[in-house]
């Protein structure tokens, strides 16, 4: 996004916040609260991980058998809302 005069230059010693608050305007989007935070780490998507056995071998299928079984999680919602309203949805 830089390089193609999208944001300006990010610092290294700036927040997860601001950096979120810096790229979303452009169309990066985050369910994460902080660089440690892991999609998995979602309330719903954990508590579902935690009480079921996982199929597959990997993330990617891993997703896609959760997505299949619980409803969207709110904070997954509130991405998608942004996108469709930055496309004019």
């Amino acid at each position: 996004m830089k390089e193609l005069n999208l944001i300006k230059d990010v610092a290294n010693t700036g927040s997860f916040q601001e950096l979120k608050a810096l790229v979303e305007p452009v169309g990066i989007y985050t369910a994460n609260a902080s660089f440690r935070e892991k999609f998995e780490d979602i309330p719903d998507v954990k508590s579902y991980k935690d009480s079921n056995n996982m199929p597959g071998q990997g993330k990617p299928q891993e997703g896609r058998y959760i997505a299949a079984c619980i409803p969207c999680p709110k904070e997954v919602e509130e991405i998608l809302h942004k996108a469709l309203y930055r496309l004019g949805r």
